[in-house]
């Protein structure tokens, strides 16, 4: 029987306790080395996902560990991967130590795709899960902040960032030499950020020569060569299995943008409330047609959309569609300005068809992925469908229009 993701997470959880010292074991004095030498799991303070990654066919466990390096003054990051059915109390020698972030698995569960620092740059690599045996699959004129990759492992997004005026790229060696240090001015530019998206495809010579991805923002219809994004929230690429068609988020500062999005309760709020005069949107980029659509007109987007399995729907986070009825809704009851105001959403992206799939989330940040079938996980209670200015309660025969 194929092991569960449950029992998956079950053994990664009771391998963490085991490795806790008991009571009965002989106490010493706490030293300062030990207050910088603390092991935890590493986070992921952009995107506020989960950075254990389960193989597809549940057979394994990935998890990347931090660990203070006194000697650079920065934090090593160990990989480690395990097979479920093994002792959860010994876990093992890393399969890669280094600066690693952004990783994933491929569909072969056999290797592990991510972000790895090789002299000093920071590449797209693919990492044998068993050998740790590594290869570089892109490797840019500068780091490489995110990517995203397709099923079969043939196309790869990625994202740079763009040069900034801010000159701080980081403590000086003398700064170093004093200890840590914390800065807390932060500069007006971090509004100013932006991040270049490019494609690549595998071909029977190499990868292809990386083609820039020129997005057009539903709102001014203007062309975006660089993205806007601050820095706790990326971009967040997302191609599709087939590799056909990618989802970013990104901030639009438009000033000019079509009715349904200047009447809506958000534009409202973000006129008044005194902050930052943005939306977050989500995009839909064709990479074959280079063509950029909306297919959910939410103000602001939460998570990372998932996509299903035959890339022609996809579930996201966000507050509810510009100018709807359900939008409304959530006006009378408070919830726009929040988090609590994320619902959880399904769009057929060929149809710009939206179904609300949950009306309240207690982590919008993070979607659950879609089952083997196809299917998201959550049940389809209480959704409803939003097709030109149409709300369907499904379950209920019926309709109510929103109006004009």
């Amino acid at each position: 029987m194929r092991p569960s993701r449950d029992a998956a997470l079950f053994s990664l959880g009771l391998a963490v306790l085991l490795a806790i010292p008991s009571w009965g074991q002989q106490k010493r004095a706490i030293t300062p080395s030990d207050c910088v030498t603390v092991r935890d799991l590493q986070h992921d303070d952009s995107t506020w996902r989960s950075t254990i990654k389960i193989s597809p066919d549940s057979s394994r466990i990935a998890y990347p560990v931090r660990t203070p390096n006194l000697a650079t003054n920065e934090n090593d990051i160990e990989l480690y991967v395990r097979l479920v059915s093994e002792d959860p109390g010994h876990s093992g020698r890393p399969l890669l130590v280094g600066d690693i972030s952004a990783m994933r698995w491929t569909a072969d569960s056999k290797h592990l795709t991510m972000l790895v620092k090789d002299n000093g740059r920071r590449v797209v690599e693919r990492v044998d899960a068993q050998t740790g045996e590594r290869e570089i699959l892109v490797r840019a004129d500068t780091d490489i902040a995110e990517y995203s990759i397709d099923r079969d492992g043939t196309t790869i997004v990625y994202a740079i960032d763009e040069p900034t005026t801010d000159s701080k790229d980081g403590p000086r060696p003398e700064e170093v030499a004093t200890g840590f240090r914390i800065p807390f001015q932060v500069s007006g530019d971090i509004y100013a950020r932006r991040r270049r998206l490019l494609v690549t495809r595998q071909s029977q010579t190499g990868w292809t020569t990386p083609e820039p991805i020129i997005i057009q923002s539903p709102l001014s219809q203007l062309p975006l060569p660089a993205l806007p994004y601050v820095e706790n929230a990326q971009l967040q690429p997302m191609l599709s299995p087939n590799g056909k068609a990618l989802l970013v988020v990104y901030d639009d500062y438009s000033e000019e943008m079509p009715e349904e999005w200047r009447r809506s309760a958000f534009m409202q709020l973000r006129s008044t409330a005194g902050i930052v005069q943005l939306f977050h949107v989500l995009v839909l980029y064709d990479l074959s047609e280079k063509k950029t659509t909306a297919p959910l007109k939410s103000p602001y987007v939460y998570s990372a959309a998932v996509w299903s399995s035959d890339s022609k729907s996809f579930v996201v986070a966000a507050y509810a569609p510009v100018s709807s009825d359900l939008e409304k809704e959530d006006v009378q009851s408070q919830r726009i300005g929040s988090s609590s105001g994320a619902h959880l959403f399904w769009v057929e992206a060929g149809t710009g068809k939206v179904e609300e799939v949950a009306p309240k989330l207690s982590y919008p940040w993070e979607v659950r992925p879609w089952n083997r079938s196809g299917h998201h996980q959550p049940f389809f209670a209480q959704r409803r469908t939003m097709e030109r200015g149409i709300v369907v309660p499904a379950s209920t025969p019926g309709q109510r229009s929103t109006g004009d």
